[in-house]
């Protein structure tokens, strides 16, 4: 973990922090419309928060979709500006401030191109996370916000996704659904999640278990044994685990690395703060 001192003393001749900075430079070598002057300094704000609690080091992939920016300018992947640059799949809409929203009729979703668990990611077999800041309100029972898919495969195994909200179901009220590299047969969930909206994270710090946050707070945590990455996986958003698990709603924030569930509330706090000031 880099020292907190980092977000300060890493900033360049305009304030920015470096790792933002490469941000915008990576957009202006591209030709991409930059965010606002005052949203600059917010998303900017933020690279420092994630640097400071360590989750930066932590991350593989992170994108800000709801921004003032062009949608393309949107896609890059924080982390590294040159690898993952997100692509639109079936054109899923995009609105300024609030990120991409897909259509499961379309079967529109976002790639990254990220394959978990490759040589040097962040996410491993015991130390992974996935997460996604869902900009509306909209319960379903099978789309899933982020998912692993098997592009060769396409069988629905469990490895990994989050339905930040299903219906009202009997006792469980309206729940999370979610699973990370376990062999269950089908994902857990956890009940009285009232919203899809914010932050939902899903979190392996070790083989044995899961844990489940909203917006940085522990909602659950359940034992899973992990299964091993045996093959290529890769990160999507707007779609869950299986070749139908397509999502209709909104997509803010998005990522996927290795496990952050130390930082949790703090990173909760940050993203917020964010999506609540633009």
């Amino acid at each position: 973990m880099l020292p907190i001192t980092h977000g300060i003393w890493a900033s360049n001749s305009t304030g920015f922090n470096t790792y933002y900075q490469d941000i915008l430079d990576y957009g202006t070598s591209q030709g991409y419309t930059l965010p606002s002057d005052a949203q600059q300094e917010l998303q900017n704000s933020l690279v420092e928060s994630m640097v400071n609690l360590g989750v930066w080091d932590n991350l593989d992939i992170f994108y800000v979709f709801a921004t003032d920016a062009g949608s393309d300018f949107a896609r890059i992947n924080w982390i590294d500006p040159n690898r993952n640059y997100a692509q639109p799949v079936n054109a899923p809409s995009f609105t300024s401030n609030e990120g991409y929203t897909g259509n499961h009729i379309a079967l529109s979703y976002i790639e990254t191109n990220f394959i978990v668990g490759s040589t040097g990611a962040n996410f491993q077999n015991s130390d992974a996370c996935l997460l996604a800041y869902i900009y509306d309100d909209i319960a379903n029972n099978t789309f899933g916000d982020i998912g692993l898919a098997d592009e060769q495969y396409l069988t629905g195994t469990q490895y990994g996704a989050i339905n930040s909200k299903l219906p009202a179901s009997g006792a469980l009220n309206t729940r999370a659904e979610y699973s990370l590299l376990d062999p269950t047969t089908s994902p857990f969930n956890t009940s009285d999640v009232p919203t899809s909206v914010g932050l939902s994270h899903v979190d392996r710090s070790n083989s044995t278990q899961i844990q489940f946050y909203k917006n940085g707070t522990l909602l659950n945590t359940r034992a899973a044994t992990q299964t091993n990455i045996d093959r290529d996986l890769y990160v999507n958003f707007l779609r869950g685990r299986y070749l139908a698990d397509y999502s209709d709603r909104t997509i803010s924030i998005g990522g996927a690395g290795g496990s952050i569930a130390s930082a949790a509330s703090g990173f909760g706090t940050a993203i917020t703060t964010y999506m609540t000031s633009i």
